[in-house]
């Protein structure tokens, strides 16, 4: 049985418009989302909000954005990022109850950052048991949604949902 967690769920900040479809996969924050999004961690971290660990979609701009995290994360020996491919593809129930996925709630206060439109479905997933019902969770770049209880399709509660707009202005 998992027990709740707190799971923070973000939406990779700002990154520099495509240019060629192709590398995709590698493009960075822009300067603009960079700072930003570090104004949105000063505000989290006002706010009192502390990450035992940071998971990321292997995609740059998530990676980036994993990073900009650290300030707010617990202090360990061992790494506080870890790379997650599952959080660059679709999320189905069946995926969010898989051991890599669960594997990766064991501790109390985890943040998953990821893509558009599978970060909205991991949330709706998780809220509704109804991945359908993405469209009622907006997720602008920097968006932080913070849902907490039982890491099972339909069992979690949302606690908060942070616009990177107001998440500056906590700090």
């Amino acid at each position: 049985m998992i027990r709740p967690v707190n799971l923070y769920l973000f939406r990779h900040a700002a990154a520099v418009p495509p240019s060629d479809p192709s590398l995709d996969r590698a493009r960075p924050l822009s300067e603009k989302g960079r700072t930003r999004f570090a104004s949105v961690v000063e505000g989290l971290e006002s706010a009192g909000i502390v990450l035992d660990h940071v998971h990321h979609s292997p995609l740059v701009r998530a990676v980036q954005t994993a990073e900009l995290l650290m300030p707010i994360t617990v202090e360990t020996e061992a790494p506080t990022t870890t790379e997650q491919s599952w959080l660059a593809e679709a999320p189905t129930p069946a995926l969010l109850r898989s051991k890599p996925v669960t594997q990766t709630l064991v501790e109390d206060d985890v943040a998953w950052v990821g893509h558009e439109p599978w970060i909205r479905e991991i949330a709706a997933i998780y809220l509704t048991a109804n991945k359908r019902a993405a469209n009622a969770f907006p997720f602008r770049k920097g968006t932080m949604l913070w849902l907490e209880g039982n890491p099972r399709p339909g069992q979690m509660q949302l606690k908060a949902a942070l616009p990177p707009r107001l998440s500056r202005l906590m700090d």
